[in-house]
């Protein structure tokens, strides 16, 4: 099933949505799922799960407070901290994919989306990697000094607020849906159970991105700028760091990957 066709705009109710503890989490201890947030949805989740969503919604608020504040041509409060860190959320990335097994050892989650639990779609990972870019670009701009950036602001950030809170949405209620592919994925068939947790995700998750039209600054087109995603379902791998590995944008990508994606840089800069 398409996300764009289950995620589709035409919802017209809005679904309301402590911090999960994880041992070598290296998040802002202050940041934490608020408790009228938290559901069926996020306390279903693993831990490092419930991680990835709480910086989600977080991004997602950030978005709408930045966006509000724009809108009515305030100024933005003064900020501390690095470029790339603020306003909108996004410290360490690197800490969402990484879990430690008993042995202390450190893995690395890859995501890959499907919609047969069969064959896997790797571009997860890059879209991923590409919306935390985002994050960061749009930090930079709401942030620095340099006048000529300065002069960008006006017409590139509110298409960038609209597509980033979309885009968390949409990776919220991916994420959301985790127990239940893990669930899909240990069993012959769903049970009447999974089917209807799976049809709530997707009634919540449609009413919350209908919910954003009033928010939006472009209505009419910020839906088309949502990433190619034809899966509605996300699987996790999980693998020991390898020689080559790459993180982009706090996102890691094995050592084949990692390849293509250098070498495709360097054939850019050539």
């Amino acid at each position: 099933m398409l996300l764009k066709k289950l995620f589709a705009k035409k919802a017209s109710t809005a679904a309301e949505g402590a911090k999960a503890a994880r041992p070598n989490s290296a998040l802002a201890d202050d940041l934490a799922m608020p408790e009228a947030a938290k559901d069926e949805f996020f306390n279903a989740q693993p831990s490092h799960i419930q991680q990835i969503l709480t910086v989600l919604h977080r991004i997602a608020r950030d978005a709408l407070l930045v966006g509000d504040i724009m809108r009515r041509g305030a100024p933005l409060p003064d900020v501390a901290g690095e470029v790339g860190t603020v306003p909108i959320y996004c410290r360490d990335i690197e800490g969402l994919f990484e879990t430690l097994t008993a042995d202390g050892s450190k893995r690395f989650q890859s995501y890959y989306y499907t919609n047969d639990l069969a064959t896997m779609d790797p571009r997860a990972q890059l879209h991923l990697s590409q919306f935390f870019g985002r994050v960061m670009a749009l930090n930079t701009l709401l942030t620095t000094t340099d006048p000529s950036l300065r002069a960008a602001q006006a017409k590139a950030v509110p298409k960038m607020l609209d597509r980033i809170l979309l885009e968390a949405l949409c990776f919220k209620g991916l994420f959301s849906g985790f127990a239940v592919t893990r669930a899909l994925l240990t069993r012959a068939a769903p049970d009447s159970q999974m089917v209807a947790q799976f049809e709530a995700l997707v009634a919540r998750t449609k009413a919350d991105l209908a919910a954003t039209s009033p928010y939006l600054h472009d209505s009419a087109t910020a839906f088309e700028t949502l990433p190619m995603v034809n899966q509605s379902l996300i699987v996790e791998l999980s693998k020991r760091y390898e020689e080559g590995q790459i993180a982009v944008n706090g996102v890691y990508f094995d050592a084949a990957t990692g390849a293509q994606m250098v070498g495709g840089v360097q054939r850019l800069q050539a």
